[in-house]
C-alpha cells in the first residue's frame, strides 16, 4: 500500500520499505534511499538470566558451551542472505557493531558459511545428532527482517539445527528482555545497537555482566569493557573496543546476521531528504511540483 501510494502521488516519502520494493519505485521514476542502520541483526543465545532474587544465574542450555555457539555462526550463510535476501543492498556481520561505529573492528569478518565445520563443532560439543530449540523473534521492523530469519532456520537444519520461529511483538519482547515475561524459547532475536552516539561501547555494554537484564556474561570480557569506559585517550579506547570484538567473535554470545540498512522511498519532486544517525531533519525538506 505504501509503495503504490509513492507510485501515484499520494505520498512523497515512504519509509520501512523492503528490498522487493526497490525495482519497482525505480522503474516508475522516483527515488530510493538505503542508508546502512548502526545496527547488526542478530539471534542471542542466552546464557544466563536473572532469577527472582534479581541474581544472574547461568542457564542448562547446549548454547553454554562456545563451541555450539560458533557451530552456529557457521551455519549462517550471512553473505548469501545479504545478497539475495537484501539485494546486496546491507553487508554480512561478523560483530555487534557496524563500520559506521567507534570501535568496530576490520580485522574481525563474518564466520564463513561452512555446514561441515558446524556439524564438527556440535559433534565435539556432544551434539552428534544436532540440536533444536525455538527462536522469539520480532518482524516487520528492518527491511526483509521475517526472510532473514526463515533463511538462518533453512541453513541451519543444514547442519543438523533445528529452529523453530516463534513471531512476538516488540512491546512483549520487551516485556520478556526486562523479566516482566517469560520467554518461551531458548534464543531470540536482537539488535547490537550504537546510536545514538555510534559507539560500539552502547551494546557491548548493554548485553555484558554489567546489565541485570542481559542474556550473556562473559566475565573476561567484563574487565575489558571496564578499562574501554574510563579510557580517555581516543587511540588506546578504539584498540580495547576492537579486542572486545576479537573476544565477542572468538567465542560469539549471538549469531551475527547482517548490518541493518533503512529504506525509503522519495518521490520525483522531493528535495533535501537526509538522514543523519537515524534522524530525519524534515525542515531542510521541499516538495515542488
Amino acid at each position: 500500500a505504501r509503495v503504490q501510494a509513492l507510485v501515484s502521488g499520494q505520498v512523497d516519502i515512504v519509509a520501512g520499505l523492503s528490498p522487493d520494493n526497490v525495482p519497482v519505485i525505480k522503474g516508475s521514476g522516483h527515488r530510493v534511499d538505503v542508508r546502512a542502520a548502526p545496527q547488526v541483526m542478530s539471534l542471542a543465545l542466552p546464557l544466563v538470566r536473572k532469577n527472582k532474587q534479581k541474581k544472574l544465574v547461568a542457564l542448562d542450555t547446549p548454547f553454554a558451551d562456545p563451541r555450539v555457539r560458533r557451530a552456529l555462526n557457521y551455519a549462517v550463510d550471512k553473505e548469501g542472505i545479504a545478497k539475495n535476501v537484501l539485494g546486496g543492498l546491507a553487508k554480512a556481520a561478523g560483530q555487534g557493531a557496524t563500520p559506521a561505529a567507534f570501535g568496530y573492528n576490520p580485522n574481525v569478518k563474518p564466520y564463513p558459511f561452512d555446514p561441515a565445520k558446524a556439524k564438527t563443532l556440535l559433534a565435539e560439543a556432544g551434539f552428534p545428532n544436532g540440536i533444536s530449540f525455538t527462536a522469539e523473534v520480532v518482524t516487520g521492523s528492518f527491511p526483509g527482517d521475517s526472510e532473514i530469519y526463515q533463511k538462518m532456520a533453512q541453513d541451519m537444519a543444514k547442519a543438523g539445527i533445528k529452529v523453530t520461529l516463534q513471531k512476538i511483538t516488540f512491546p512483549n519482547w520487551l516485556g520478556k528482555y526486562l523479566g516482566r515475561k517469560s520467554w518461551k524459547g531458548q534464543a531470540f532475536g536482537l539488535s547490537w545497537n550504537s546510536a545514538p552516539y555510534i559507539d560500539s561501547i552502547r551494546p557491548i555494554t548493554l548485553f555484558s555482566c554489567f546489565n541485570p537484564f542481559t542474556f550473556t556474561c562473559d566475565e573476561s570480557v567484563k574487565g575489558m569493557i571496564s578499562k574501554a569506559n574510563t579510557e580517555f585517550d581516543a587511540v588506546k579506547r578504539k584498540a580495547m573496543l576492537n579486542q572486545i570484538h576479537e573476544a565477542n567473535h572468538a567465542t560469539p554470545p549471538a549469531v551475527f546476521l547482517v548490518e541493518q540498512i533503512d529504506i525509503f522511498g522519495l518521490s520525483k519532486r522531493t528535495r533535501g531528504f537526509n538522514q543523519i544517525n537515524r534522524f530525519i531533519p524534515y525542515q531542510d525538506i521541499s516538495v515542488g511540483k
